[in-house]
Parts: C-alpha cells; structure tokens; sequence
C-alpha cells in the first residue's frame, strides 16, 4: 500500500513540474500569447520598433516646439509628487504603483503637480526632473483580433507625461500599429508587413507598408508626434484637422526635429496578477487630472477599441490627412486664421471654465461696445458725394460701399495691384533671410541665419508699407477725381497715382521705421501704437489735399488731434473687415466642401486683396470727416 502510495505521489509530483514548466509563471502577464512565444514577440517588437522624429524646441518653455518624449510609466508610478485620487476626487495614496492602480477602478484618477489647465512651465519642468537617467520607452503589443485570420498585429504605444495642445491634459497616449500576414509572432517574422496606422486624435490615417509615404530605416518605421498632441504622422508637415476623426485644430510636425531611439517594453494583452510590474496594463481608469470634455486626463490603452480589434479599427482609417500648403499667399491665409482662431477659442474655454465671470464680462463688453458702437453712430445719408461732410462711422461704411460700386473697375485693378506687390514682399523676404522666394515666413534650418530671420520680417515691413500707400493712394486719386467731376478710369487715375508717388512714399517709409524701431523694443509699443493713429491719413492728406512730402504727416497729426479714440475705433472697425472679409469667407468653403487648400487660401487671399481697396476708401472718408470737424474747431 505505501509503495504505491508513493509511486502516485511520485507521478503526481512529474506532472505538476511538466505544468509548471508549460504555464506562464504567475504575474508575468501574457506576452506574445495571442501572436507565439514571448522570446518571438520581443524580437518582433525589436526589428519594428519606431524612429521618432519630434520638432526641436528653441528654448525651454516653448510651446512651438516639443518638450516631452516617449517616456516610461515609471515617471509617475511610486512618484511621491503624484497621488490617486478616488471617485469623488478624495486621496487615496500618493506614489501611487502598478499594484495600487491594478485594485483601482475606472473611476480613479491620477493627479500630478500642476493645474493642466493653466499649465505654465510647471510640467515641462517637473517633467524634465521626472525623466532624468530614465530611457525613451515604447510600450510594444502584438495582437491579433478575434475572427479575423492570419492577420498579426504589432502595436506601439507611446506613453507622453503631458499633451500641451488646444487641449490640455496631464498626460497623453498614442500609438502606431503594424499589420503582417500571418498568425504568430515566429511567422511574421519570416514576412513584410502589410499595413502601418498611425492614431491621430480620434482617428487616424492608414497606408500601405509600399507606400512612398511610409519612411523607414531598413525595416524600422519613421514618426512624426506633431507637437503638444502627439497625433502620429508620416512626415513632418503642418497638418490641418477640423472633424473628430482628425481633431480640430493644427497639428505641426515641421522641423527641425530631434530624434528619439525608444526601447520597446513587450506589454500583455491582459494581467492576472497585481504584483507584476506591468500590473498597470489593467487598470481603466484616468491618468490625469479630471476634467471636463477633451481637456480631462485620459485613459490607458486597454480602453481603446484598437486593443482589441486592431483590425476593425485599421479598417475605419482614413487615407490621407489635410497638408496645411507650404507656400505663402499674400494677406492672412484661411489656415492660418482657423489655426490661430481655434487655439484662442480653447484658451478662452480654459479661462472661463477656471472662472466664468471674468468671460461673462469680457462677452458682456464686446457686445455693449459693438452694440453701442452700431446704435450711436449714424448711417444715413449714406451719399458718396461731395467728399468733404462730416460723416458717422455708419455713413462712412455706407458711402464707401457706394463709391467702390461705381467706381468698381478702377478699385478692383487696384487690388489686383495689391497682389503682385505683396508676393513682391514674400520674394524679398526669402532673399533677405536667405531661403528660397516661396518658403519666407518658414523656419531656417541654422543659427548663422538668425540675423537674416531677423531683418527679414522689417524689411518686409517697409515694402509692406509702401505696397499698402499705393492702394491707398489708388483709392484717394479716385475719389478726388471723382469728386471733380473728372473720369476715375483706370489709366488716368494710375497715371496720377504715379506722379504723386515722390509725395507719399518717403513719409509712409519714414513712419513705418519709427513704428518698427519702436515696436521691436517691446516696450516702446504703446508708443507705436499712438504715432500709428497719429500717422494714419499720411497718403490721403497727400493725395487728396496736396500736402506733399513732410507736410503730409503734420496735416494727419492735426485731423487726429483730440479725436484720437475714436479715430483709432473707427480704423480698427474698418481693418477689421478687410482682414477678416476673405479668410471668413474662405472658411465656409473649408467646411463645406473638399476644395484643396491651396485653393482655398488663395480664394481668400483674393478676397482679401479685393476688399483692401475698400478699406482704402472707407479711411480717406475718415480723415475727410476728421478733416471737417478740425476746422469747425478752428476760429474762423
């Protein structure tokens, strides 16, 4: 009996060791489980692994640039400086670990130093500390999806301490995948792969592994995390997103860039023990600050749909993203309004929501200025003639709606003008900076050149200027003229417009150099700003009333005189049309229709130039209004 007793116990022993050995050990999690063995996963998870090409910041603190890398979870887990917080925001331990968020649920959060929604400097720096002897990391998964055969999956998920976009939010996760032929891990290694995805916001762009546009290394995939969000790109370009599949806003991915090597860590589609020390893989709750919309912290990868069906999501990619085009056009571009406007509109949806009565003031007083402004000017009569009449702000509009109407052939030759003068200052500025004509206003790719960079913008300022003086001189020749009852035809009035040029031009030049010298101290912009209004009616005083050389900004410094608000409201209302007409425009043709971008920016631009003659118009009425009220001032 006790023989075989210990012949069972014997056997019983053989098969537990054969199960030991054939089992992943306890807490190890299952790494390469769905896709072969691990050692397999992990040489797969090393060939591929991505060149990350990130956009070099300047100085610290610049938010133009990217300040953070592909770092490792380990920066904040068993971080003292950052603590879990549970379901109603109370503190459930601080350095927090693998374990503590394993044993957490999905409605815990982590909270670091810092307000993500004022950020400031705070978490660049706290970053910076964080990081310091820790290596670049990405996080590697190889899946497959259930019902869907012979397709492998190798995803990388990028793990940032902080997305500084429109959007801002302690923390941040992207990824990239790649797709191979086969079922496991040892056959994907004997094959190319099929497909890359790259995650952009709430989508993504897919594309062949062939693809030209998909650059590689050997076999290693190149990246472009566009800067502050992190959407993953094939090139480094300006990217234009304005739809919940591609985010709203710009994505800039431009160089120069710095490069980053990251190690894969091979990660496991699920965790059954919490003392493993990827334990974190399962935890579904947020990795950040809570807030409200886009702007709360986000969370881990296993809540994503790509974690388990990698390829339903590859599926629903889209082809291509938007290029923002590189190529300047004259006035403000479409794109770079959206850009702009989109990035302020969040500011102001950070600043109201960190305290709504500051923003119910600010509303409250654009409205009672602009409503104030509309119900005390006057609008009638609105007659374009005779040129000299007191006139409203209203009228003033009015009237040089009218004018342009009658006169609309000779206006509109004169923004046509505007157009080839303008991509005269665009081709100046590239050979003062030394680029090439078509990519002035880009970034320049050495520090020998950051003289050049520097003069470019002041010389292209005073062309700028003198391009602005002819258009305004253009309008002002043909209003006099027809105010005299002469013809305000094309020739004629271009022919005077040229003979006048010696009276107006040297003291526009001589203004726009004060301006600048003052503006480009910083402090002297007030300064600027006040001899700017001063300065205003330089060309009509000139045109229309001959003061001729120096005599014309003394005569623009007496019509403002006393009326200097209100002439400095009614120039900022006028410029305001002109500037916002055609990119206003150029943005319902953005959102409605697939015109390429090109196109669009140059449709605005058009707009744009063709509306400058009305501002031109509606500024000589101010200064002949301005005009009469000074000598009503005057003793007779």
């Amino acid at each position: 009996m006790s023989g075989r007793f210990c012949r069972l116990l014997l056997i019983t022993l053989a098969c537990a060791v054969l199960l030991a050995a054939w089992l992943p050990a306890p807490g190890a999690g299952q790494a390469g489980a769905e896709g072969g063995s691990a050692d397999a996963a992990a040489e797969l998870a090393q060939t591929y692994r991505p060149i990350v090409l990130m956009k070099e910041q300047t100085e610290a603190c610049d938010t133009d640039g990217e300040a953070w890398d592909p770092a490792p979870v380990d920066i904040v887990l068993g971080n003292p400086e950052v603590r879990l917080l549970g379901p109603e925001g109370e503190l459930v331990t601080t350095a927090p670990t693998a374990r503590d968020l394993f044993e957490a649920g999905p409605d815990f959060n982590l909270d670091f130093p810092g307000n993500s929604l004022n950020p400031g400097c705070t978490y660049e720096m706290d970053y910076q500390r964080f990081k310091q002897g820790r290596p670049d990391v990405v996080y590697a998964h190889v899946t497959s999806e259930e019902g869907v055969e012979d397709r492998l999956v190798l995803q990388y998920w990028f793990y940032w301490y902080f997305n500084d976009f429109n959007n801002t939010h302690e923390s941040d996760w992207e990824m990239m995948q790649i797709v191979f032929p086969a079922a496991t891990a040892e056959e994907a290694l004997q094959v190319e792969p099929i497909e890359v995805g790259l995650a952009q916001h709430a989508g993504g762009e897919r594309a062949e592994w062939d693809d030209d546009k998909v650059q590689k290394e050997g076999v290693r995939p190149v990246v472009y995390p566009a800067a502050g969000s992190h959407a993953t790109y094939y090139s480094g370009e300006l990217f234009l997103g304005r739809g919940a599949s591609t985010g709203f806003g710009c994505d800039d991915s431009t160089g120069p860039h710095r490069r980053a090597d990251p190690e894969p860590r091979l990660i496991p589609t699920e965790v059954s023990d919490p003392d493993a020390p990827d334990a974190w893989v399962a935890w579904e709750g947020r990795w950040g600050q809570r807030e409200r919309g886009s702007f709360d912290g986000p969370t881990g990868p296993i809540t994503k749909k790509q974690w388990t069906e990698p390829i339903t999501w590859q599926d629903g990619l889209r082809s291509r993203s938007t290029e923002v085009p590189g190529r300047n056009v004259f006035g403000p571009t479409t794109t770079q309004v959206f850009c702009d406007g989109v990035a302020i509109g969040s500011s102001l949806f950070v600043a109201f929501g960190e305290s709504p009565i500051p923003g119910i003031v600010l509303i409250g007083t654009i409205v009672l200025l602009f409503g104030g402004a509309a119900r005390a000017t006057r609008w009638s009569p609105a007659g374009p003639l005779p040129l000299r009449r007191v006139r409203g702000l209203g009228q003033i509009l009015r009237a040089a709606r009218r004018m342009y109407a009658r006169h609309a052939t000779t206006f509109i030759t004169a923004g046509l003008v505007f157009i080839p003068l303008t991509l005269l200052v665009v081709a100046f500025q590239g050979v003062v900076s030394g680029l090439e004509p078509w990519q002035a206003g880009e970034q320049a790719g050495g520090d020998e050149e950051t003289f050049s960079l520097a003069l470019a913008p002041i010389a292209g300022g005073l062309m700028t200027a003198i391009a602005a003086a002819i258009v305004n001189a253009v309008a002002a020749t043909t209003m006099r003229e027809a105010d005299g009852g002469r013809p305000a035809t094309v020739l004629p009035v271009l022919r005077e417009t040229l003979r006048a040029v010696r009276c107006f031009v040297p003291p526009v030049l001589g203004a726009t150099a004060v301006i600048t010298a003052l503006v480009l101290t910083i402090v002297g912009i007030p300064v600027a700003i006040w001899l700017l209004v001063r300065w205003l009616f330089i060309t009509p005083a000139a045109i229309i009333d001959g003061r001729c050389g120096w005599d014309a900004p003394r005569r623009s410094v007496d019509v403002v005189r006393r009326r200097w608000f209100r002439t400095a409201w009614a120039a900022a209302v006028i410029n305001l049309i002109a500037i916002a007409t055609g990119p206003l425009l150029a943005l319902v043709l953005l959102f409605v229709t697939e015109i390429p971008l090109i196109a669009i920016n140059m449709f605005g631009a058009l707009m744009y130039a063709l509306v400058v003659p009305y501002a031109a118009i509606a500024t000589a009425y101010l200064y002949l209004s301005n005009g009469e009220r000074a000598a009503e001032r005057s003793p007779s």
